[in-house]
């Protein structure tokens, strides 16, 4: 039987029932025990961690008894037996293994820490401010890292153990004398004045001037806060401590830094001075003040400034003299000083309490710069001033007040009892009838209640609390007499049958309003709604409708902007456009058809909004009305369009050509295109009457408004129309009149130009010339003669014009006599160019090969040898004359190519300045050799 089974039957047993009580009691012990080493606020285990492993060998003993088979056989028992001690038991065990894992984890982190404190231990006091950063750096990381040490409790009891050790180590440091023998209230007033200091002058950094001046005064401010930076700076590095009891270098420093705030004073307060100088007046005095007053505290910049408040003062009563002045005239003048928007009454109070203010405000800032209570000793003639100007205030503002209560409450009910509108009897237009003065009323009570010392009679409070409804019922009406004014203004006399019946059914209305109703009426309200209502609604289909004509018109406006052809790219020397004909004809047949769309649908809108019938009379009168709109806008847009081309066919001094004929060179003669020929089909005089056809054509694609009268298009209409007609006629006959005189120039140069013919060649050259090489003058001759005859040609226009506005283009025939021109110029001197080339080119290779033949040493006997050198001689004699004069030649035709702008080579210069030393180089040789030679030769 193991002994789990038999636990039981010891149960029953007295013997093993005494033995547990035991067990129970020893668990009890061991808890009490065990409880303080585990505790939280364990202060041996901090304090101790340090310096001695006795709490971590006690806990890991404990851990060790119970964790030993006896204590583990014990908390079997108890949990078998559902005992109330085996959760403590379990606990405590739990509890103190947790307590050991803890104080090794702080024994592993205080390890660090003591290797800081134990230096610090050694070497005292003086080396406190070495250690002291290394030391709080590795408290962080222990507070960082140790979950122990991350309570409050815990890191607290550890600061609170460094502190002590501070406190205990300066105490041993320094004597009771030495703590004694200095005043620590005057190092702490020194370093508080210090502060005060600059605290004060930091506001240097932004102090800005205004005015003239204002740059310069500012200047000058950042000068000075520099310098005093500079001067902090100074002190902030110096080495010298307030902390050294033992040298007075430190307060000597603040000494001298005294004494440079009181130069920084002085400067100060004299600019603060040339600035309030530039003040121009009151207003700009006080501002200043405000900026500068943080400085005026100092008692050196405010005596030095103290002069200026006698200033102050006096711009203060010359400030009070001027409203004063200005009160006065308002009086004599009845006027309330304030614009038009406000009435009377409420102007002229609201004037007063302007003025009332900007005396109060002056008057409160003055007297607080001087710090002085009311009536005070320097301000009793200012003040004397400032309570009479006030006094002044108050008796006109009962004034006012007193006028504006009188009659007030007749004024109300007379006007309250007018009707609501009145009619003007010669032009039949209506106005609202409500009295300006209920207006007034209106507003002098609205802004009085603004100010609360003053009673609002009864008639005017009455009328007030209605300014809702009568503002509803003005706004409403005023809109209703807009409306009606401007219908009346505005219908036309073709509109106006059909609109009759509802304009006389409003004026039914209006007669209740300008004989019945009043303003003080209940039933105001029901009358203006109704009227409103039905005015909104036919003014505003009215509005639409001549919104739609007015679309119309501006459609039709848009056709005038532009001619159906015009130059190339609207450019004015530019021949007009008629590459794209067909194409810009299609697109603007297709926009007139849509815009004759557009046009029939706005028509049948105006139909709706008339609520017109389609078979009435004054529908047909309305549709002849927009049919002659139409008409026009067609007869404009072709007139504009025609007028383009009568306009740049006029023969002006100095015409821009619109038309083109090119003359043409073909093997049958000179040919123009297009023809010039009325018949010949395709000419000129067709496409012109073909491009005035496009035009009158447009107004076939708008179907007629009018669809009753017998005409079914506008075309027809258009071509009745005489003014269209004699424009047209015009525009043909002055193309007639082009086309004749083209013809006849062509005729008259056919007949009088003329060449050189074989005949007159032959008879020229009849007697013969003798041969002879030309000269380089015959060249220049030649070639002179071409290029004149180039310039004159180039001379000629490109266009021939003809009544200003018809161009025969002669570019395409002038360019071919151009070219043939330059051909013959370019031959003669091409010729001199390859001349002189070929020649040099030649003379080099003579040249070289006579050198080289000279060259070869030639023995006795060497019969071959002597035959070339022989051959060489006679070559260098037969051309010398000719060769020592066509230097001078070629020269003289480089020169002459190079005026006609015929680039050289280099290589011919090189030569010409080469060839002649080189030249002269084999004469001499061939001399040398001819000696040389004479005797085999003789031989």
């Amino acid at each position: 039987m193991s002994d789990d089974e038999r636990v039981p039957g010891f149960l029953e047993d007295d013997r093993v029932k005494s033995q547990l009580v035991l067990k129970t009691g020893t668990s009890i012990i061991l808890k009490k025990r065990v409880a303080p080493i585990t505790s939280d606020n364990c202060r041996e285990l901090l304090l101790f961690g340090l310096q001695s492993p006795s709490p971590l060998l006690q806990l890991s003993s404990t851990v060790e008894q119970l964790q030993s088979p006896v204590v583990q056989k014990m908390a079997e028992i108890l949990e078998m037996m559902d005992s109330s001690y085996y959760p403590a038991i379990k606990t405590l065990i739990g509890s103190v293994v947790d307590a050991l894992q803890e104080a090794k984890d702080i024994d592993l982190y205080l390890q660090p820490l003591h290797a800081q404190l134990t230096p610090l231990e050694k070497e005292g006091f003086p080396n406190l401010e070495k250690f002291t950063p290394v030391l709080f750096h590795t408290l962080f990381l222990i507070w960082t890292n140790c979950q122990s040490y991350q309570r409050p409790a815990r890191i607290v009891v550890l600061l609170q153990e460094l502190c002590n050790l501070f406190i205990e180590q300066a105490s041993t440091y320094l004597s009771a004398d030495l703590l004694l023998r200095e005043d620590p209230e005057e190092s702490l007033s020194m370093l508080e004045d210090l502060f005060e200091i600059m605290l004060d002058f930091q506001r240097m950094e932004k102090l800005e001037f205004g005015g003239l001046n204002g740059k310069i005064y500012s200047e000058n401010a950042a000068q000075m806060y520099k310098e005093f930076s500079n001067h902090c700076q100074v002190l902030k590095h110096s080495e010298n401590s307030p902390y050294d009891l033992s040298s007075q270098d430190f307060e000597n420093e603040h000494k001298d830094l005294k004494v440079r705030i009181v130069d920084f004073e002085c400067r100060l307060a004299s600019l603060i001075c040339l600035a309030f100088k530039d003040c121009s007046g009151l207003e700009s005095g006080f501002k200043l003040l405000t900026i500068v007053g943080p400085f005026l505290e100092r008692r050196q910049i405010r005596q030095i400034f103290s002069p200026n408040y006698l200033i102050l003062q006096q711009l203060f009563r010359e400030e009070l003299e001027r409203c004063k002045c200005h009160f006065k005239s308002k009086l004599n003048k009845m006027e309330s000083g304030l614009g038009k928007n406000m009435a009377h009454t409420s102007g002229a109070l609201k004037w007063a309490k302007m003025l009332r203010t900007r005396i109060q405000t002056s008057w409160e800032q003055i007297r607080l710069l001087f710090d002085m209570p009311a009536g005070g000793g320097e301000l009793a003639k200012e003040y004397h001033m400032y309570m009479e100007m006030l006094s002044l205030l108050d008796k006109y503002e009962e004034d006012i007040y007193s006028d504006w209560r009188n009659g007030l409450e007749e004024a109300c009910l007379m006007n309250l009892n007018q009707h609501l509108i009145s009619r003007n009897a010669s032009s039949d237009l209506i106005s609202l009838n409500f009295n300006p003065k209920l207006t007034e009323v209106l507003k002098d009570v609205k802004y009085i209640q603004t100010l609360c010392e003053i009673t609002i009679p009864a008639a005017a409070m009455a009328v007030f609390e209605k300014r809702d409804m009568f503002t509803k019922y003005v706004s409403s009406l005023q809109l209703l007499v807009q409306w009606y004014n401007k219908l009346k203004q505005t219908v036309l006399e073709v509109e106006l049958p059909l609109v009759r019946a509802e304009l006389e059914s409003i004026d039914v209305q209006l007669t209740r309003a300008e004989s019945e109703l009043a303003w003080k009426d209940p039933d105001c309200w029901s009358f203006i709604s109704t009227t409103k209502d039905l005015a909104h609604n036919l003014v505003g289909r009215v509005s639409r409708a001549k919104e739609n004509c007015e679309a119309i018109q501006s459609m039709m406006k848009g056709w005038s902007k532009q001619a159906m052809f015009c130059r190339k790219d609207n450019k004015k020397g530019s021949l007009v456009q008629l590459e794209d004909r067909g194409d810009r004809v299609n697109r603007k047949y297709s926009s007139m058809k849509k815009d004759g769309d557009s046009i029939h649908k706005l028509v049948q809108d105006n139909k709706v909004h008339f609520h017109a019938d389609p078979e009435s009379e004054a529908w047909q009168s309305y549709l002849e009305h927009v049919d002659e709109m139409v008409v026009e806008g067609l007869f404009s847009y072709i007139s504009h369009s025609l007028q383009f081309f009568a306009n740049n066919m006029e023969s002006w001094p100095s015409p821009t050509p619109l038309f083109e004929s090119q003359l043409m060179l073909s093997s049958s003669g000179m040919v123009f295109l297009p023809s010039l020929e009325q018949d010949a089909g395709d000419g000129l005089y067709e496409l012109i009457e073909g491009l005035v056809g496009d035009i009158f054509k447009t107004s076939v694609n708008i179907n007629r408004i009018a669809a009753h009268h017998s005409t079914e298009s506008y075309q027809d209409l258009m071509d009745d129309m005489l003014d269209l007609l004699d424009l047209r006629q015009e525009i043909m006959e002055r193309v007639e009149n082009v086309l004749k005189e083209a013809i006849n120039d062509q005729r008259n140069f056919l007949l009088y130009g003329r060449v050189l013919t074989a005949e007159e060649m032959e008879a020229h050259g009849a007697d013969g010339l003798p041969e002879s090489p030309p000269t380089i003058d015959n060249f220049k001759e030649q070639i002179d003669y071409y290029e004149d005859l180039y310039a004159d040609i180039s001379k000629l226009e490109d266009f021939k014009v003809f009544n200003g506005w018809f161009r025969v283009d002669i570019k395409f025939f002038k360019v071919s006599l151009l070219n043939t021109v330059k051909k013959w110029s370019w031959l003669f001197k091409e010729h001199l160019l390859t001349y002189v080339t070929n020649s040099l080119d030649e003379l080099q290779k003579f040249v070289r090969a006579t050198v080289e033949g000279l060259g070869q040493p030639v023995a006795k006997g060497n019969h071959r040898g002597l035959v070339e050198v022989m051959s060489h001689l006679l070559a260098v004699r037969d051309r010398q004359a000719a060769t020592d004069k066509m230097f001078e030649p070629f020269r003289d035709t480089v020169i002459l190519l190079e005026q006609y702008g015929v680039i050289i080579p280099h290589q011919v210069h090189s030569q010409l300045e080469e060839l002649p030393e080189k030249w002269s180089g084999a004469k001499k040789l061939a001399l040398k050799v001819r000696h040389e030679v004479a005797p085999m030769h003789a031989e």
